[in-house]
């Protein structure tokens, strides 16, 4: 499933407009009946855990674009290596907010505990974003 579910986010070259809150929906509807699952939330967000070691997380940020920088986020649950990196619009449509996608680079921290969001251009408006990640935390 997690296969699949990584070929449907990269089936247009990674240009599909993703929304992290709506992939969980399906993600809970299909992984509610299986055993084994741990789904949890934290302070840092919510989280997805396979017993085989495969996690899904993301949270909702509040990105103020008025300035660039770096902003860091934990985590739900730290990963054990460098796990895929997802980002995306709150709320707005496309094309008119793609620019805040576009201003702003995800990384991980070298502990693989959390996100580093760069803001490389200002804007005259902060949005609320979402950050999420797919790999191993075991």
């Amino acid at each position: 499933m997690v296969d699949k579910l990584l070929k449907d986010i990269n089936s247009d070259g990674g240009r599909t407009k993703i929304h992290i809150n709506e992939i969980a929906d399906d993600l809970g509807r299909l992984l509610g009946d299986l055993t084994g699952w741990e789904i949890g939330d934290n302070a840092n967000g919510t989280y997805f855990k396979h017993p085989s070691g495969i996690m899904l997380c993301w949270r909702e940020v509040q990105l103020d674009f008025e300035t660039t920088g770096q902003e860091n986020f934990d985590f739900p649950v730290a990963f054990t290596e460098f796990p895929l990196i997802l980002k995306g619009i709150r709320d707005g449509t496309y094309p008119r907010y793609v620019s805040f996608i576009i201003n702003m680079i995800v990384g991980v921290d070298e502990e693989y505990s959390g996100w580093k969001v760069t803001k490389t251009k200002t804007t005259d408006v902060g949005r609320p974003m979402v950050l999420g990640a797919l790999g191993l935390w075991k």
